[in-house]
């Protein structure tokens, strides 16, 4: 799917599995986020294409949201709707992707009507 995403898009916002370190991505994101590795099938075209790292799954929707366009898709995919993010070992409350999304779209057109 990433790979798909990289060869279609012209912005790619992936938030980790997982929570991670912030330095551990930056210094090895092909190992999180494996379409960046540097490989023959993994090429990404950075002319036509932007990739973000976002550690935090909410500010990651929240960005890929505020940067689309009117006319843009946007895929948020990879969680499911289980209201919990694993953190730690620990199953986190979390509203699920689709509140999220709804909230961060709620603001936006919010913020437009001002």
């Amino acid at each position: 799917m990433q790979r798909i995403v990289i060869r279609i898009s012209d912005l790619a916002v992936f938030k980790p599995p997982f929570p991670l370190r912030a330095d551990a991505v930056r210094d090895q994101p092909g190992i999180f986020v494996p379409c960046l590795k540097n490989s023959r099938e993994n090429i990404i075209d950075h002319e036509k294409v932007d990739v973000t790292i976002e550690l935090d799954r909410e500010k990651a929707i929240h960005d890929a949201i505020a940067m689309s366009d009117k006319d843009d898709i946007v895929l948020i995919c990879g969680k499911g709707a289980d209201p919990y993010q694993k953190i730690r070992g620990v199953d986190t409350p979390y509203p699920t992707d689709i509140k999220v999304a709804e909230s961060v779209i709620n603001e936006l057109e919010k913020d437009d009507e001002e």
